[in-house]
């Protein structure tokens, strides 16, 4: 009952969770415990998940689904397959790979033997194999991060194995060097690099803040796929106790698509039609990168356009220096507006749930 509550609780938290009902099982064919099966109570879970939970998962399971990247099929279990291998290799490091191999490979061959390996190793390697086969079935999307649960589990069985590797070594020298080794070398290659400061990004952001009206805080960003969450980011750190601006993706305005943009197009067919959606929701600044990348997002094109053809409405404030400059660009007119709150909050809010939110309205 206590498996069953805690996994209610994550699968009604995030949908990756349903991959707690693969652990189970795993573990019945790691331990070869099949008399497991003839038990009523371990079926048990599966109920009470399907009676708390299934309702719910019928009801959303559509709205889930329109963020799916990939379809179902052969083809995406080929694309994750070869993804998620090679993402769980990078983040084990190779530092951790060889252990991490060997304690999930004793776990499945000695795990029948009850004084092979610890439970807790079992279950590391159950959960480590239900989040990648569970990744293998539900072609959400591609993304790394979704496998952090099974790399916790594998870093715990390297560490395992790390641990029968000092117990093996009986000299108190050999010891402290087993030990040291890998230390300093995870220190080298597994931790982080320290976070090096954005200065073009950081420096185009205190600009703007000193030329953003307190009134009408609403900014515009246009500018590349790896900018634009960029320059979010340094604003939120810029005003980390009381956020007041209202921040507006030009990927959203000026173009759309689905997931992460995957069809991505340009939502107006001229320049000439942005400037009176810029002056819809009232911008008083635009941060402005340009970019000459074939497959840059099209509405950078179109802007940098309209800069040319309206340059009365456009006075560049600031400008980084470097070969990807970042403009500061205060929007003549705008100024003195009010914002929308609700015009504003709509646009940049997930659009289902937005629609979900006006249906029931």
């Amino acid at each position: 009952m206590l498996f069953s509550a805690i996994a209610v609780a994550a699968m009604l938290v995030k949908y990756n969770a349903l991959a707690l009902a693969l652990v189970p099982p795993l573990c019945v064919l790691i331990l070869r415990r099949w008399d497991l099966l003839l038990r009523p109570s371990f079926y048990l879970p599966a109920v009470v998940v399907a009676v708390l939970v299934g309702p719910l998962y019928l009801k959303t399971h559509g709205f889930a689904e329109q963020g799916f990247r990939f379809t179902w099929g052969v083809e995406y279990v080929r694309l994750a397959t070869t993804y998620n291998l090679a993402s769980l290799l990078e983040g084990l490091t190779p530092l951790a790979v060889p252990f991490a191999l060997l304690g999930l490979g004793r776990v499945l061959w000695n795990g029948g033997d009850r004084g092979a390996v610890s439970m807790i190793e079992v279950v590391c390697a159950s959960l480590a194999l239900a989040v990648f086969l569970f990744l293998l079935a539900v072609p959400v999307a591609l993304q790394d991060r979704y496998l952090l649960p099974a790399l916790a589990a594998l870093l715990v069985l390297a560490g395992c194995e790390l641990g029968r590797l000092v117990l093996r070594l009986r000299q108190p020298a050999w010891r402290a060097l087993a030990i040291a080794a890998p230390v300093a070398v995870a220190a080298f290659a597994v931790l982080p690099p320290a976070r090096q400061p954005q200065d073009t990004l950081a420096a185009a952001v205190a600009a703007m803040q000193t030329e953003l009206p307190h009134a009408n805080p609403v900014i515009l960003l246009v500018a590349d796929a790896e900018t634009e969450p960029a320059l979010i980011a340094e604003i939120a750190i810029s005003e980390p106790r009381r956020p007041r601006a209202w921040v507006i993706r030009g990927a959203r305005l000026l173009g759309g698509g689905g997931f992460n943009n995957a069809d991505y197009q340009p939502r107006f067919a001229t320049p000439a039609e942005i400037l009176p959606a810029i002056d819809r929701y009232g911008v008083a600044v635009v941060i402005f990168q340009r970019s000459t990348r074939p497959d840059a997002w099209g509405h950078i094109g179109q802007f940098t356009t309209l800069l040319e053809q309206a340059p009365g409405r456009f006075e560049r404030v600031f400008i980084t220096e470097g070969r990807a400059p970042v403009e500061v660009l205060r929007v003549r007119g705008n100024g003195g507006r009010i914002p929308d709150p609700a015009a504003l909050t709509e646009l940049s809010g997930p659009r289902a749930l937005m629609r979900m939110l006006s249906k029931a309205e």
